[in-house]
């Protein structure tokens, strides 16, 4: 965790500064304890990070739910790849400055309106689509938007009477953050032009026994009704889907997160950490070691004005901020 991250940059600066000859010959080992252990039943699990965390749910999700998107159903290892797909858009979405509505710039990515190369009525046109799927998603607000003068788009939306104010600079459209989103939404736009459902696989099989014949001609294509029974979710965005595979994973499952080595009794520390034929470690090395140099004397030097600097110029690419 972030507390153990501040600890072994420490640990690091003091190696390198007062033993770097352990550093230079490879003698320098960073522990790799879990982070996690999920319980169900008389199972124990244990979980590295938060990426394993969110791997392990998925796989307990996907196997027992089934996504009804506009473009078919997804099941198994095929709904599977949409998750890792909306992993990945996750963590682009980190990226994004704060100052900006997630959900907006999702629906941004998934519209295409973030395409680089469009020209401003191209964007224009995208952009009214946009604002139908936020109001779709949203059916007590009314949505507008337009164009701003240098480019960026305005976002209004209207609910109860009061109004909210939504700007997306052009600079943001412009950047490679953009562009990057562009391109993995794009991999799965067609998955949500519209909401679909997420359904348990018994709730699924228990439809289709009940369900009658649909009259040639009659529904629309691509068309999911709004509709939910217990148990199931609309999905509209890939964070969605996400979060609802993640809270179905979830179920019948205790997760404790360890916040230091102390709180693991001796037995699992030995199991998980210290055990030599099951142990995983990183070991320290030292590429560049200019560059080594150059950032411990900025970053845990005495001297506070290089690292003020430093903060003032990454401050916007921050993904992760520990206040």
């Amino acid at each position: 965790d972030v507390d153990g991250a501040h600890i072994r940059t420490l640990l690091l600066t003091f190696f390198y500064r007062q033993m770097p000859e352990l550093i230079e010959r490879g003698h320098l080992f960073i522990a790799q304890p879990p982070l996690y252990k999920a319980t169900k039943g008389r199972s124990e699990v244990y979980l590295k990070d938060d990426s394993a965390l969110d791997e392990y749910l998925v796989d307990a999700g996907v196997s027992s739910m089934v996504f009804e998107a506009p473009s078919g159903h997804r099941s198994g290892q095929d709904l599977k790849s949409l998750l890792d797909h909306a992993r990945r858009m996750r963590t682009l979405m980190r990226y994004v400055p704060r100052r900006y509505d997630p959900v907006i710039i999702e629906v941004l990515a998934l519209g295409g309106a973030l395409d680089p190369t469009f020209t401003r009525e191209q964007r224009e046109a995208t952009v009214a689509e946009v604002t139908r799927r936020l109001e779709s998603g949203d059916e007590e607000a009314r949505w507008t938007a337009r164009l701003t003068e240098d480019g960026g788009i305005h976002f209004e939306r209207l609910w109860r009477g009061v109004t909210d104010h939504h700007i997306v600079e052009a600079t943001f459209l412009a950047s490679a953050e953009a562009r990057k989103l562009h391109t993995l939404a794009s991999e799965q736009a067609e998955s949500f032009v519209a909401a679909g459902k997420l359904v348990p696989l018994k709730g699924m099989a228990a439809a289709a026994e009940d369900a009658e014949p649909t009259p040639e001609g009659e529904g629309q294509i691509g068309r999911v009704p709004n509709v939910v029974a217990r148990g199931e979710s609309l999905v509209a965005r890939p964070s969605q889907l996400l979060d609802a595979i993640l809270a179905s994973g979830r179920k019948g499952l205790a997760i404790q997160r360890y916040k230091g080595l102390g709180e693991m009794n001796a037995d699992q520390l030995w199991e998980t950490t210290l055990d030599p034929s099951n142990r995983t470690m990183l070991r320290v090395t030292s590429d560049d070691v200019s560059a080594a140099d150059m950032i411990f004397t900025q970053l845990m030097g005495e001297v506070v004005e290089p690292r003020r600097e430093f903060i003032q110029d990454n401050a916007l690419n921050v993904a992760n901020l520990d206040v």
